[in-house]
């Protein structure tokens, strides 16, 4: 087995993006015999027998499943504790890594690097790739790009010397660990890979149940109280940039974002009126008309809308082809 890379799996009711994350990184992780733990958060749908049909095809395939539920945070961070191999890529259930990218992480991996730092579907587009060893150029330039899971292989050494407990019920424990233990060492070495991206996995008529229905608590509270929690060897100023970066970059209470919650029925007056003195900390400038103006169109005649939409925009596309 390679010791020098493992790969962490945390899952809960996915059991269909989990088979076919299995069917696509078993055969990448075979070529270079690296480990892949499963960490189940007591799931209630067939991820067991998922895992099991998987583990007859691969002989380093290994399952834990929690008795109850523990919550994302603590199902990450025993994930992460799982492997004893060099370095651990943490990576969601619902990703996707090419060849390529794969093959890549195994050859870093063998050098001394305290984390690997990925991108995600090309997103980061100003920062080349480079070695970053000041905490709070990585904290104002990638700070707000490590929330994305399966963008950050983990060193041992960063796993055994840092205390989770500090960033439980977060939302966050995957990025404080991480920023916790850079503030502890003198001297630290992140490689980031601009030209290496993860993807998201895609399973037609197979929706991904996440957080978008806590997306005002996610981001307006829990989001600043995290970034300003950390050690205070970063500066205020580069905190309060992960915060809006994060938002800005995202565009996450964008109008669009807001359309989709506002149609999902997870956003209404009563979130505007209970998170508003969150914005500015979270967003900066804000255009309070967007958020007026959509929070009083009709849920339903929201959603409608939006099916009607895509509906003509189909019928339209089909007659191009014709």
């Amino acid at each position: 087995m390679n010791t020098d890379l493992s790969i962490s799996i945390p899952t809960f009711n996915r059991a269909q993006f989990l088979d076919y994350s299995l069917s696509i990184h078993i055969p990448l992780a075979r070529k270079f015999d690296v480990a892949i733990y499963i960490s189940d958060n007591n799931s209630s749908d067939d991820t067991f027998e998922i895992v099991q049909k998987w583990m007859k095809i691969y002989d380093y395939l290994f399952y834990s499943k929690n008795e109850v539920n523990i919550g994302p945070d603590v199902n990450f961070e025993l994930a992460l504790k799982l492997p004893e191999t060099k370095f651990i890529w943490l990576i969601g259930d619902t990703s996707k890594i090419k060849q390529k990218v794969f093959e890549s992480i195994v050859e870093q991996s063998k050098e001394k690097y305290d984390l690997i730092i990925l991108n995600e579907a090309k997103r980061v587009t100003d920062l080349k790739s480079q070695l970053i060893s000041d905490r709070n150029i990585l904290i104002s330039n990638l700070g707000w790009h490590l929330t994305q899971i399966s963008c950050v292989v983990y060193s041992k050494e960063l796993i055994n010397n840092t205390n989770f407990s500090s960033y439980r019920d977060t939302r966050f424990i995957h990025v404080g660990v991480v920023l916790e233990f850079l503030s502890n060492k003198d001297k630290f070495l992140a490689k980031w890979n601009q030209d290496l991206s993860t993807e998201m996995l895609r399973i037609k008529n197979v929706p991904k149940i996440s957080w978008q229905e806590d997306t005002f608590d996610i981001w307006l509270r829990k989001w600043p109280n995290f970034v300003f929690s950390l050690p205070i060897n970063y500066s205020l100023a580069s905190k309060k940039q992960m915060i809006r970066t994060h938002n800005n970059k995202t565009n996450i209470f964008g109008f669009k974002s807001l359309i989709f919650l506002r149609s999902e029925g997870f956003y209404s007056l009563n979130h505007l009126l209970s998170y508003k003195k969150f914005l500015k900390i979270a967003l900066g400038r804000v255009f309070i008309s967007e958020f007026l103006f959509v929070a009083f169109l009709p849920s339903s005649f929201v959603k409608a809308s939006i099916k009607l939409y895509y509906s003509a925009a189909k019928l339209f596309n089909s007659q191009e082809i014709r």
